[in-house]
């Protein structure tokens, strides 16, 4: 789905941010043969092969260097204000045009946080939203993940970052998750930004 929505082909630049080790990157690059990055914190910094690594907030590469980026089950776990600064940098990353899709954007009637004890415990710096009803999850084995209601949603990503993107919300059918009464399907929205 995040692949349709941004319309890859062979001349585009992708960015998959907050990688990790995501095969993303290589799918890209052989189904559509555009030139793809992983990008993450956890790489050496700097952009070498196919890799750019540092903080996603403030990506080594210049302005327009892209026209597609994807968040893939990463935008929740950018704590404090980075999920502000992140669309901050996608408005200078990437072209007039681009295409940003975060999938599976995740979303409540509240605004929420998940967060495994034993990593929230270990972490003296970890810091919830003020408003977030927080959610153990013990064994999930990742320190934060938000949860975005309608209206922090609007607040923190939508309204502070309408300037630079025409965004669109979508909702993805319930048959894409018929029969998974386990929740291994656990895609229910995801976010669209075009670059102004």
């Amino acid at each position: 789905m995040a692949t349709r929505l941004l319309e890859l082909g062979p001349k585009s630049v992708f960015i998959d941010v907050a990688a990790a080790s995501s095969p993303l990157p290589e799918i890209t690059r052989r189904v559509f043969g555009c030139r793809s990055f992983a990008q993450d914190i956890m790489y050496a910094p700097g952009v070498r092969a196919h890799e750019i690594g540092g903080d996603a907030c403030a990506m080594p590469v210049e302005a327009g260097f892209a026209d597609a980026a994807a968040l893939t089950c990463s935008l929740e776990h950018f704590e404090g204000d980075a999920d502000i600064r992140l669309f901050t940098e996608l408005a200078r990353v990437l072209r007039p045009g681009g295409r940003i899709v975060v999938a599976p954007l995740y979303l409540n009637p509240f605004a929420a946080a998940l967060t495994d004890p034993r990593f929230a415990l270990a972490a003296d710096d970890l810091r919830f939203d003020a408003d977030a009803v927080i959610h153990c999850a013990d064994g999930w084995g990742n320190r934060h993940g938000r949860f975005y209601s309608p209206e922090t949603l609007q607040s923190r990503i939508l309204r502070p970052h309408g300037d630079a993107f025409d965004f669109r919300v979508f909702r993805v059918g319930e048959p894409l998750a018929a029969g998974h009464t386990d929740h291994s399907v656990y895609l229910r929205f995801a976010l669209l930004g075009v670059r102004r």
